[in-house]
């Protein structure tokens, strides 16, 4: 006998297709805000040039990184900030977590080691690895190659270090992770100003005073960042990245990038 569609079996489809509908929005909402690849890596690139300020600040970094500020959220109306960095021998930031910026890595040169936890995330100034119920971070290092690109989303520990001989440049851009343009954060350029020391130019064998090292893990979380004070507090392990590892994937935020750096200085 051949079933009749009734009033009620159409009431339940388009009852049945509204929460497919709603399901399949909040899915989608959930994907584009996920911050992976974490670290993801792009080799053979070559970081696009772009609009730079005519009088760049330059910084001696707590962590011995010689920052000269290219763009900062003064003149990208708060998007992002970059800098040219170069890292002496034994210099680098140790492990750290931005909660509400996202950070990309240039490396001209290679030769500096990379690394981060592409498995653990941590939302919030509160969730501290290694303390709690807050496990500890099993970063994976990778020695970064000639004009390769990293990628690295908030809420994921991170650092790097220059385990040679010479000084190697790093080339950082910093922006407000989506949803927060005007994150005040991304103008980090004025985090690294109140705790280093501006300097007009850069001399051989310049270093980080103790009182800087100390402000740099104490104002972090002014900026969103959960700075260590030694390179394992935050971490139960450090060794090679497997291959299998999200931090060797291809970036997939090359194209957001660019279009950072297409944008003219601000007036």
């Amino acid at each position: 006998m051949q079933h009749k569609t009734s009033y009620n079996d159409l009431r339940i489809l388009k009852i049945m297709n509204w929460f497919i509908t709603l399901a399949a929005s909040v899915l989608i909402v959930i994907v584009t805000w996920l911050p992976g690849p974490v670290l993801a890596e792009t080799l053979h690139y070559k970081l696009p040039t772009f609009q730079q300020l005519a009088d760049p600040p330059k910084v001696l970094g707590p962590a011995g990184e010689h920052f000269t500020f290219l763009r900062t959220g003064k003149d990208t109306n708060g998007a992002f900030t970059v800098s040219k960095a170069i890292i002496p021998p034994g210099a680098g930031p140790i492990p750290h977590i931005h909660t509400l910026t996202d950070e990309w890595f240039y490396f001209p040169k290679g030769g500096i080691t990379i690394f981060c936890d592409p498995n653990t995330s941590y939302s919030s100034l509160k969730e501290i690895p290694n303390t709690g119920s807050h496990p500890g971070a099993r970063a994976q290092t990778v020695t970064t190659k000639d004009n390769s690109l990293y990628y690295g989303p908030h809420y994921y520990l991170h650092g790097f270090y220059n385990n040679t001989n010479e000084n190697l440049e790093v080339d950082f851009v910093w922006a407000a992770k989506p949803g927060e343009q005007k994150n005040p954060a991304s103008d980090i350029s004025g985090y690294f100003l109140s705790v280093g020391e501006r300097v007009g130019e850069f001399r051989p064998g310049m270093q980080p005073t103790d009182q800087e090292k100390v402000a740099f893990v104490v104002d972090a979380p002014k900026w969103g960042i959960n700075q260590s004070s030694s390179f394992m507090q935050y971490l139960t392990e450090i060794g090679p990245a497997p291959g299998s590892s999200h931090f060797i994937h291809e970036n997939d935020q090359v194209r957001r990038l660019e279009a950072l750096l297409r944008t003219p200085l601000a007036n």
